[in-house]
């Protein structure tokens, strides 16, 4: 007779074996069971021992809940956005794959596999929002390198949208041409002839100064 493997005082998952419990019909040794949610269960052995049961059903639950959790959330904006981040920065087949996955940009590990973690971060998407990699237009998809943000938000972080530093402020050519009242394209030709920052953000608009 084959000598019978005792699992007695040992855990698997979520269930703590307690004692034998008698033997199925197939002629196999049952444990009752303890388990982390309080409920008591009677496992086969060799179901404990190959991973198959690790719990007395509450895990498989817990699992479901979440699903549908993230299967209500799955027409959601937020839903819609996390899908196409992983899109273009995976699937070489679409377009927009050449300026993210392409470039080398990536979604995080713990956003790349859970829409739920992603939510947990993000939050629900705001109205008129899309997702907007920021402070780093370049980075990859990560929690601190990601906003909501509007589309003036959007366009004003760019890779096309100069960014001058002056006085230690490093703003938009959009934003200094609002911070100083100066039109964008008076700037940025200013900046092209080659003026000097300080010159170009500080000399007096001449075109406001003769329409007065």
């Amino acid at each position: 007779m084959p000598t019978l493997n005792d699992l007695a005082g040992r855990a698997f998952g979520r269930l703590s074996v307690i004692k034998r419990d008698g033997v199925a019909k197939n002629g196999k040794a049952k444990w009752l069971c303890a388990c982390l949610c309080g409920a008591s269960v009677t496992v086969v052995g060799s179901e404990l021992l190959s991973g198959h049961t690790k719990s007395c059903g509450c895990l498989r639950a817990e699992r479901n809940r979440i699903s549908s959790l993230e299967h209500g959330k799955h027409n959601s904006p937020a839903y819609r956005s996390w899908l196409s981040m992983k899109t273009r920065c995976t699937n070489q087949r679409v377009a927009s794959f050449a300026d993210y996955g392409g470039r080398g940009v990536v979604v995080c590990e713990r956003w790349a596999g859970s829409f739920s973690a992603f939510l947990e971060d993000m939050g629900e998407r705001p109205p008129g929002t899309t997702l907007d990699r920021w402070p780093d237009t370049n980075g990859n998809y990560e929690p601190s390198n990601c906003r909501w943000a509007t589309r003036v938000q959007q366009q004003r972080n760019t890779t096309t949208n100069k960014r001058i530093t002056f006085r230690s402020e490093t703003l938009t050519l959009t934003e200094w041409a609002e911070r100083t009242g100066i039109n964008k394209s008076t700037l940025s030709y200013r900046l092209r002839a080659g003026w000097a920052t300080e010159k170009a953000l500080m000399a007096r608009n001449v075109a406001s100064k003769a329409q007065r």
